[in-house]
């Protein structure tokens, strides 16, 4: 076998020397770092992890052995508690026992339930008695809140009966003045109306007035009806007057119709409405009736017409008492044949122009001397029933006094009652229940008072309203 020639090396002595090696740069030594890093981090990983491996496995090995022997210790007594029931349940003692236990029990669950009942009542009762407390405090403060206003008010009512007794005492004194006042006023009154009757018999008796004597009689008249205006605002208040008719119609004699009218004014007419007023009050209406009809008026009102013999007598009886009405002697000596009345009820009879007969106005009648009687005109009746203007006066009339406000529908049920065979009497009266003055308004803080001035003032009153004199007569 041949082998290859090699050339042979240079002599080390005439060889060059090898240049020295480069430094290792930054970069170099940083990765150099890095890897011995995570060389040490995989190697101590390692060594950690199976460490930690080694003793998780330990632990849990432990952890088994106890496990398994409570396992076998339980597992013991479950066998003993077994055999101690079964010894249990065969015994029957123990059985009995085990009964009573179990009912002992039930009945502590029982009273158990029972108490939490007992104890939500307690509460409740306890925010009750805490809310009554509150309560009783308040009522406590609320009553003494009221005795001190009772005290207040008990002061104050023997007050007020103190004031009341002096008030009454003050009432006693005024009433009993006003009363001697009202009954001076009424003689005067009748004196007067007496004297005016015999003026008015005088009269009738004369053919011509003598210019001293008419001056006598408007003088006589302003006076009686200055007293009638007096009287009537202190007895019944200055109005104005609604009067009320309660009647019974023989259609429905089971139920009362109401006839409402509305008197003039007191200035025009005062002795009129005075005298009217005064026999409402008296009840003079009461059990009267309406007895006659025809187209023009319904009449009624006379105590000569009434459903009662007796009643007629009785009310004849009151107005002859009363002054109203002449006695039996004078009736038949009265030369006056009024229909209604054989004499009225009027000193004189006034009349007011601006209150003529219209239709469904209230009149007195009577001419001469008109009332008690009354009539209701269902037409205009202003010329049939005007003044006569005998002798430039205004005597003989019939006056006109108030006007019917309701019960229009009732009057014409009146008119269709058949009547007697004189054609105006009706074959059925129409009863008069009551009469009464409605809303009767007085004035309260107005003493009455009769002095020269105030007699003045108010004669210069009904003047000024045409009541009193005028000129032209």
């Amino acid at each position: 076998m041949s082998s290859t020639p090699t050339k042979s090396s240079p002599p080390s002595s005439l060889a060059p020397p090898s240049p020295p090696p480069p430094p290792p740069s930054t970069l170099n030594i940083v990765m150099l770092y890095m890897t011995l890093l995570g060389i040490g981090a995989i190697g101590g990983y390692g060594a950690f992890h199976v460490l930690f491996h080694e003793r998780c496995h330990q632990i849990m090995h432990a952890t088994e052995t106890r496990h398994k022997a409570s396992r076998e210790e339980l597992r013991k007594k479950y066998v003993s508690a077994l055999e101690g029931q079964r010894q249990c349940m065969s015994d029957t003692s123990i059985k009995t026992e085990l009964h009573q236990l179990q009912g002992k029990l039930e009945a502590q669950n029982v009273l158990a339930d029972k108490h939490h009942d007992l104890l939500s009542k307690q509460e409740d009762t306890m925010s009750q008695l805490t809310s009554a407390t509150q309560e009783k405090d308040r009522l406590s403060q609320t009553l003494d809140a009221t005795y001190q206003e009772l005290e207040r008010v008990q002061q104050s009512l023997k007050d007020m009966t103190r004031n009341v007794h002096e008030l009454s005492v003050q009432k006693i004194k005024l009433e009993s003045s006003l009363n001697k006042q009202v009954d001076a006023l009424k003689q005067q009154a009748n004196d007067q109306l007496l004297e005016l009757r015999q003026v008015r018999e005088e009269m009738g008796r004369c053919e011509h007035w003598s210019p001293i004597f008419q001056r006598q009689f408007l003088q006589a008249k302003d006076y009686l009806q200055t007293r009638s205006y007096q009287s009537c605002r202190m007895e019944f208040g200055k109005g104005p007057f609604q009067i009320e008719f309660a009647l019974r119609l023989p259609d429905k004699p089971e139920e009362s119709s109401i006839l409402s009218v509305e008197l003039f004014p007191l200035e025009e007419l005062p002795h009129t409405i005075h005298v009217f007023l005064s026999l409402i009050h008296m009840h003079m209406y009461d059990g009267t009736t309406f007895f006659a009809s025809n187209r023009a008026q319904i009449e009624g009102g006379s105590p000569d017409y009434t459903q009662d013999p007796n009643k007629s007598i009785k009310l004849k009886e009151r107005y002859t008492k009363f002054g109203f009405l002449p006695s039996s002697d004078e009736h038949e000596n009265s030369d006056n044949n009024n229909h209604n009345n054989a004499r009225g009820v009027l000193g004189i009879n006034e009349y007011s122009t601006s209150f003529p007969h219209k239709e469904y106005t209230l009149g007195l009648s009577g001419r001469d001397q008109a009332g008690p009687g009354f009539f209701v005109n269902m037409v205009d009746n202003s010329s049939s029933k005007a003044p006569l203007d005998n002798k430039g006066d205004n005597l003989h009339v019939e006056p006109a006094i108030g006007k019917i406000t309701k019960g229009h529908g009732v009057l014409k049920r009146i008119q269709r009652i058949p009547k007697k065979s004189d054609g105006y009497q009706l074959e059925q009266m129409v009863l008069i229940e009551s009469v009464r003055l409605i809303d009767k308004e007085k004035e309260e803080n107005e003493a009455p008072k009769t002095s020269k001035e105030q007699r003045r003032k108010a004669k210069s009153t009904m003047k000024n309203n045409g009541m009193g004199r005028k000129t032209n007569e």
